[in-house]
Parts: C-alpha cells; sequence; structure tokens
C-alpha cells in the first residue's frame, strides 16, 4: 500500500476526539499503537519525511480506526476518504453522531416485500410468461440501467417517503403510494405512468428503503 498521504492531518485526527471516538491524543495514540511523538512525526514530517504521511506500517490500523468510528460506511472507501476535503470527514462523523440508521434497517425492515424491476427491453421475447418472475429483494443492476422499486405495503397512512443508502451516504428517493393496490412505487408517477431511475456515478451496495 505504501505511506499514505493525507491532507489535514492533524485536524483529521483531532476530529475523532472532538467526536468522542478516543478521549484524548493519548488514548488516540494508544489506539493506533504509536507514541504521540511518533504522530507528531507524521503530522509535521522530517528531513527525510514528507509532512502530514502516515508510515506504512501504520496505515492498516489507522484505516481501521477510522472504519470503527464511522461503521455504515464501507472500509474500501476510507483511504479516499482520508484524502479528500476534511469537511467531508467531518459531515460524515457528525452524521455518525446520532442513531445509525442502516442498524435500524438491518434490525427492523422487513426484507420480502420489495422488488427491483428493470426496464423493459425494445424488442419483445417470442413467448411472454403470464405471471412475472420472482425478483429477490437483492437484486444486481448494472449502473446506467433503467429501473424501478415497488414495495408492498400494509400501512394505511396517506404520507410516504423513500430513501436511498449509497456508498457515499443517505438521499431521499422520490415515491408515490397506490393506496388502493397496497404499494409504494419508487421514483414513482410521472404524467400517470411509473417511471424509471438510473444510478450514474456509485457503483457498490445501494439499499432503498419506503415506509
Amino acid at each position: 500500500m505504501g505511506p499514505l498521504r493525507v491532507p489535514q492531518l492533524k485536524r483529521k485526527l483531532a476530529l475523532l476526539i472532538e467526536h468522542g471516538h478516543v478521549h484524548n491524543q493519548q488514548a488516540l495514540a494508544a489506539a493506533i499503537g504509536r507514541k504521540p511523538a511518533t504522530i507528531r512525526w507524521w503530522i509535521n514530517g522530517s528531513a527525510a519525511r514528507a509532512p502530514e504521511t502516515i508510515a506504512e506500517d501504520a496505515v492498516p490500523v489507522v484505516l481501521a480506526v477510522f472504519a470503527a468510528a464511522l461503521p455504515d460506511l464501507d472500509p474500501a472507501q476510507i483511504p479516499s476518504l482520508l484524502r479528500g476535503p476534511m469537511e467531508d470527514l467531518e459531515l460524515l462523523l457528525d452524521t455518525g453522531a446520532v442513531p445509525s440508521l442502516m442498524r435500524l434497517v438491518e434490525n427492523e425492515a422487513q426484507r420480502d416485500v420489495g422488488e427491483l424491476i428493470p426496464a423493459r427491453r425494445a424488442r419483445r421475447d417470442l413467448i411472454e410468461l403470464s405471471e412475472p418472475p420472482e425478483r429477490p429483494s437483492d437484486a444486481v443492476i448494472q449502473r446506467g440501467h433503467d429501473f424501478r422499486i415497488a414495495f408492498r405495503t400494509r400501512g394505511r397512512g396517506r404520507f410516504v417517503v423513500a430513501l436511498q443508502s449509497a456508498p457515499s451516504g443517505w438521499g431521499v428517493v422520490p415515491c408515490s403510494l397506490d393506496g388502493d393496490a397496497g404499494m409504494i412505487h419508487l421514483p414513482g408517477l410521472i404524467k400517470g405512468g411509473l417511471t424509471y431511475m438510473k444510478e450514474r456515478v456509485e457503483t457498490g451496495r445501494h439499499v432503498f428503503v419506503a415506509a
């Protein structure tokens, strides 16, 4: 992997203390398994070492400390997060200060009520099934391909909300409720018809939630 260059390293390490993941500088050094003087050396550099650079043999444990502070983030995203703007890290740590929505979803969500539906192909098959094939709640679709999602619901309310968890965080997804059919459609209706969406940027695991 090599040494890890981390712009604003001092500030990014301090964020772990400010957000309560470690109590102080000594506890931070203990979590990383290095002396405080070694961490200061990473921050300030020397004649033989560029500043703001984590030594190669310490990179895995530093990444693990940040991964523990951001349990909802894919650990593979940690290196690029540390190389990026300090504000991005601060925002994710701020979000993590509240109870984890992903943990709530994993503990409470019904996983057998959602269906990912790819857009139909332009050509028609020689035969057409009278019943659509079953689609698992965990499905794969390629980036840039159109799809929609339908959730069955027993709720009797008039208002619904849908959320998407992407590798970079949570966002709101447009949705529509068909109360008569007991269905929530993502991204919903346009001019009376079901519409589709596509992911153009982020690969990886995406979770959709509706209630």
